[in-house]
């Protein structure tokens, strides 16, 4: 409600009326606030926003396969480097 009053309705049915704790305190505060204006209409973007994107050249399983390909070629280098023989 407008004043802060609350309506509750219990699972059997039974209804509470809640009201604000500022209203004992304040009771000059708790005034009714009137209707709230419409909220405005939801921007709508065009119809062929779609055609506006880019295609992709790779798909993201490819994508995700060349990183983890490169990942590995690194990983792969390091490994060669330190499984040399020793040097004595």
């Amino acid at each position: 409600m407008t004043d802060g009053t609350v309506m509750w309705t219990s699972p059997s049915g039974r209804k509470y009326k809640t009201y604000p704790g500022s209203r004992l305190l304040f009771p000059a505060l708790c005034l009714t606030t009137g209707e709230l204006p419409t909220a405005p209409t939801a921007y709508a973007p065009p119809g062929d926003r779609g055609v506006m994107m880019p295609t992709r050249r790779r798909t993201r399983e490819q994508d995700r396969n060349r990183r983890i390909d490169a990942e590995r070629a690194l990983n792969a280098d390091r490994v060669a480097e330190r499984n040399q023989p020793p040097p004595f």
